[in-house]
């Protein structure tokens, strides 16, 4: 799997986990879902996806690591407005 694939899949899931977290924080406050302390549920809810997007942004930033660490070199855009030639430039890590 490229890298450019794994950060894609890695942003939709932390998109998804803020999706999935409203809907459910919609559900309670609707009424839908009959809760004991609606109040209690949605702190749960938001403290639980808070985590979760913590994690996955905690395995995209070790992926990036270890990406640099093999190697893999990033280059940036720099300039190109208003008719412009952007320059490429290339911003690799020493070793």
């Amino acid at each position: 799997m490229k890298k450019s694939t794994r950060a894609l899949v890695g942003l939709v899931l932390i998109d998804l986990l803020l999706a999935g977290g409203a809907w459910m924080v919609q559900q309670t406050r609707s009424g839908a879902w009959h809760e004991p302390d609606p109040a209690e549920a949605i702190r749960t809810i938001t403290t639980i996806a808070g985590g979760a997007i913590g994690v996955v942004t905690a395995l995209l930033l070790m992926a990036f690591v270890w990406h640099r660490r093999q190697g893999n070199e990033r280059w940036v855009v720099l300039g190109g407005g208003a008719g412009e030639r952007p320059l490429m430039r290339n911003l690799a890590w020493p070793r």
